[in-house]
């Protein structure tokens, strides 16, 4: 638990799926989110948890 799952951070990547998740999920299927408005952003989203 708590690993890095590739395949649904891939899936998750295409803008035009993304953007129907965040429609989906968070505004009830309204469009409130237009792939072409996406863009990645590089760098780290997630943290090793540190022992200790």
């Amino acid at each position: 638990m708590g690993e890095k799952n590739d395949a649904f951070c891939t899936f998750m990547e295409k803008e035009d799926v993304f953007a129907d998740f965040i429609n989906g999920t968070v505004f009830g299927g309204r469009r409130e989110v237009a792939p072409e408005e996406l863009e990645t952003v590089p760098g780290i989203y997630h943290a090793k948890k540190k022992n200790g």
